[in-house]
């Protein structure tokens, strides 16, 4: 068996609570939510945090939480501040407990009022599948990038770039999954702890490669001691949208930040929110609230600015860049809500070649200049 990584030289740099990454605007933590829920009490915690760096929280592709600006070295209280929220249950594997879940599992059926129906809830795989992944110790070495994603049957998940899945295929039943269509069926009872076991495989032979492989994809070959066949092709079904879904609203993110001004609104919304990996959060029963989420800055339409429009952090946050991309999307937002540019996808501006943040569904633009140049390209 060998790496399809060879030309990889540099180690995994994600960043958690305990090993922050250096960036230009100081220090980034990383917080692992798996399935995305967050009570308003603890977001508040986590906002009080925030306001010694950037001031704001920004959701992840991976539904993950991330504080950047903080000082550094990061101090000691930070770290306590971090740790008396709770959110971080096991030191040693924090960095590697990257679960999504279908956002709506146990909500609503549906993303759209066409999209095909969840089977099951799959909350509690979720959360099995993370106390197993905690208890074993050989899996706190999984690389920060390796990613879980728990599909309950509507196939939002099935696009996410996962390194393993599982698919609710009823009920009580569903398939291990692997991006290469690879797989096997379980009962729902037993899926996380099949999981685990693909997990566990993953890290037995990547400790005797050289480059040790991110991701299962990087493999040349099944994993030995797992039933694997080809399983039938799963089309994935539509993501969540901005908009009222049932009697809960996905609230888009500008920039995909959580602000002490959005967090007003939430706290006499809603308990608790759950993030997704869109750049949104579900905020549950509160489609009567629409319109104050939406003077709130929440993107609350499919056809809003910002749930069309995203970003990596651009200068002067990174080192590597040279334009804001803040600027450039906010031109670009400004555009389509006064009905002068209309997109009929979605654009993330990037500032180089290194694309972070993209989605696979996505349209990237690479800017070199200034914001003059996205608009140049997309305007008519």
């Amino acid at each position: 068996m060998v790496v399809a990584s060879a030309h990889r030289t540099r180690a995994d740099l994600c960043p958690g609570v305990l090993r922050p990454f250096p960036a230009e605007d100081g220090a980034i933590i990383r917080l692992r939510l798996p399935g995305g829920e967050l009570p308003i009490p603890l977001l508040t915690e986590l906002l009080q945090i925030a306001l010694s760096g950037a001031g704001f929280l920004q959701v992840t592709n991976r539904g993950n939480l991330q504080v950047r600006g903080l000082p550094d070295p990061l101090p000691d209280h930070v770290a306590d501040a971090v740790a008396a929220t709770g959110l971080v249950p096991s030191p040693t594997h924090e960095r590697v407990r990257n679960i999504l879940m279908s956002p709506l599992s146990g909500l609503h059926p549906r993303n759209t009022p066409d999209g095909p129906d969840a089977h099951a809830d799959v909350r509690p795989i979720v959360a099995e599948f993370d106390a197993l992944l905690r208890a074993e110790p050989a899996l706190a070495q999984l690389p920060g990038r390796f990613l879980v994603a728990i599909d309950d049957g509507r196939g939002d998940m099935l696009a996410e770039p996962f390194d393993m899945a599982y698919r609710a295929v009823g009920p009580n039943s569903g398939e291990v999954r692997l991006a290469s269509g690879r797989g096997f069926t379980v009962p729902a009872a037993g899926a996380a702890a099949a999981l685990i076991e693909v997990a566990k495989a993953f890290q037995q032979v990547r400790t005797d490669l050289a480059p040790a492989p991110w991701h299962i994809r990087e493999l040349d070959a099944d994993l030995p001691g797992l039933p694997w066949a080809d399983l039938s092709p799963a089309r994935p079904g539509p993501r969540v949208t901005p908009g009222r879904i049932g009697p809960h609203v996905i609230a888009g993110l500008p920039l995909a930040r959580i602000t002490p001004a959005n967090l007003a609104t939430l706290e006499w919304i809603t308990d608790r929110v759950i993030l997704t990996g869109r750049r949104s959060i579900v905020v549950p029963d509160a489609a009567d609230h629409v319109d104050d989420l939406r003077e709130a800055g929440f993107a609350v339409t499919p056809e809003s600015g910002w749930a069309r429009v995203s970003a990596c952090t651009g200068a002067p946050g990174c080192g590597r860049a040279t334009v804001s991309t803040e600027v450039a999307a906010r031109d670009l937002v400004t555009a389509i809500d006064a009905g002068r540019l209309t997109l009929t996808g979605s654009v993330h501006l990037v500032a180089c070649e290194r694309h972070c943040g993209v989605s696979g569904d996505e349209h990237h633009i690479v800017l070199t200049d200034d914001s003059s140049d996205v608009l140049a390209a997309l305007l008519p």
